[in-house]
């Protein structure tokens, strides 16, 4: 197994373990108030909110209509999110966050417009109000 880190920008970091028996781990340490996300795979992928509110943004959605994921077990808040193949999304988070993307290591990933365009209408909102 092997812990990279991949990149760290303003929003925070993003590091990967992958292992043949698991797939790609990535692991997603987001600051509150930024997105992230926009992407699409050819295969299917789990997300895991193990620290934090987000707000998860599937297909081309209208933003304000994601769904709030926590780390904590409650209705009607998820900690846990299935993604099928080549369906977009993304998430917000609301507080400073660690999401865990699982998927197979020979995924490939595309960026969706739509879903990247407003992701990054967030993360410059923030960029803006400091």
């Amino acid at each position: 197994m092997q812990l990279k880190k991949e990149h760290e920008d303003f929003r925070g970091e993003i590091w990967t373990v992958t292992d043949p028996r698991i797939g790609e781990m990535t692991l997603l340490f987001t600051k509150a108030g930024y997105a992230r996300g926009g992407c699409v795979h050819d295969q299917e992928e789990r997300l895991y909110v193990l620290k934090g509110d987000v707000i998860i943004y599937i297909s081309n959605q209208h933003w304000d209509e994601g769904i709030k994921g926590t780390a904590k077990d409650s209705t009607p808040d998820i900690n846990h999110m299935h993604f099928n193949k080549n369906q977009p999304h993304g998430f917000k988070s609301d507080t400073d966050s660690i999401v865990l993307e699982i998927k197979p290591i020979s995924t490939k990933t595309e960026r969706d417009p739509i879903m990247r365009k407003k992701v990054q209408e967030i993360n410059d909102g923030m960029e803006k109000s400091k």
